[in-house]
């Protein structure tokens, strides 16, 4: 059987259990949910159609109200908060998508 501090692990070839340290058990969960995590947010990050429609109409107004240069100080926080407040999307995912539009915008 095991030894003290050993897991099994089924593998999908031979339905075999190989017994694994604790330790590398625990690496290879912690690898496994931080694959998860990362697919979760790309899942949920996804725009639709219409929110980036209505988000680029937003941006109108806002791009011709601040300069380049008052983006990061000013215009970054209003775009987060009102992706927040619409779309319940976070402020790094909202961000980028700022200066998506605003460098299409700017062309």
């Amino acid at each position: 059987m095991s030894k003290c501090g050993e897991r099994g692990i089924r593998t999908p070839d031979t339905l075999g259990v190989y017994f694994i340290s604790s330790e590398a058990h625990s690496a290879r969960l912690c690898h496994l949910s931080n694959i998860c995590i990362k697919l979760t947010t790309e899942i949920i990050m996804i725009t639709t159609e219409s929110q980036r429609s209505e988000l680029e109409e937003y941006l109108e107004t806002i791009l011709d109200l601040y300069t380049k240069d008052e983006y990061e100080d000013m215009v970054e926080s209003i775009v987060f908060q009102f992706c927040k407040r619409k779309f319940g999307w976070e402020r790094e995912f909202s961000v980028k998508l700022f200066y998506e539009i605003a460098n299409e915008y700017n062309k």
